[in-house]
């Protein structure tokens, strides 16, 4: 049996999209949606088509990183055992896609995040998306293996005059405190992969403490395999989460106490 895991970018499983599109289009364009914070974050943040001047920008940069000779390592069996590909190609077949970073770029602009925390690095591609609405940024990024491009990366951000965020390479469960002791709060928290799957709810927990009212949490992967779709669900039940969106990929969730306890899906 293969039990590799693949990290970054969740199987296309086209029979659970089939299955569950009808009703993920039961919110499209705020249909049905009461609430006005939820409706403009879906018509002007989640289905917004602009062009934005930053796409072109990362995509200079993807390009840059694309052509340089640099290797990334792809985790297998949970991390006990990885391979080394091209960036280009772990950028192709593993990494975030352009529709889910660009989606990173317009939450970062529209709830404008100084503090970011980042699980799980990938080439950098979202560090890009997360770090390129504003300079300044208190951020940091967290990744168990060696698969970040942090020279590259931190290259192309002081290029373009954006924020170099603190990297920890390790487990995630060690260094995250490590990278909460240098933050006030969290105002954006991403989670891209774990290697240790059972680790998700102890990162989670160990992130509630510094949440606050304006924090906006994004997981990647959610309906990727039962123990992701779990995860989920124990997020949503949580007491501090106030508003989740089920996006069928991603999963984005609110704390904002003032906000009424309520779930949304849309197929994006």
């Amino acid at each position: 049996m293969n039990n590799d895991f693949v990290p970054f970018r969740p199987k296309k499983l086209w029979w659970r999209r089939l299955r569950f599109a009808l009703r993920y289009l039961k919110n499209r364009h705020g249909f049905k949606v009461h609430s006005p914070f939820i409706f403009r974050l879906i018509t002007q943040v989640i289905e917004e088509k602009w062009d934005y001047y930053a796409y072109q920008d990362i995509q200079t940069c993807i390009w840059e990183m694309q052509d340089s000779e640099s290797e990334i390592t792809v985790c297998l069996d949970g991390g006990k055992r990885g391979k080394t590909v091209p960036v280009s190609v772990f950028m192709k077949r593993y990494d975030i896609t352009p529709s889910h970073g660009e989606l990173l770029f317009r939450l970062c602009n529209f709830f404008h995040p100084e503090h970011i925390l980042q699980i799980g690095a990938g080439s950098g591609l979202a560090t890009l998306y997360l770090s390129w609405y504003a300079p300044g940024l208190n951020m940091a990024v967290i990744d168990e293996v060696n698969s970040y491009c942090s020279e590259l990366v931190e290259e192309l951000l002081k290029k373009y005059h954006r924020s170099v965020p603190l990297s920890y390479e390790g487990e995630v469960c060690g260094m995250l405190p490590k990278a909460l002791d240098r933050m006030d709060g969290l105002d954006m928290i991403y989670i891209c992969r774990i290697q240790d799957r059972k680790s998700y709810q102890s990162v989670f927990e160990k992130c509630l403490p510094k949440c606050n009212e304006k924090t906006v949490l994004v997981i990647d992967g959610i309906q990727e395999n039962e123990e992701m779709r779990t995860f989920w669900k124990n997020v949503c039940a949580n007491p501090a989460v106030s508003v989740y969106i089920d996006l069928f990929s991603l999963g984005i969730a609110f704390f904002n106490p003032h906000l009424h306890k309520r779930g949304y899906q849309l197929f994006f």
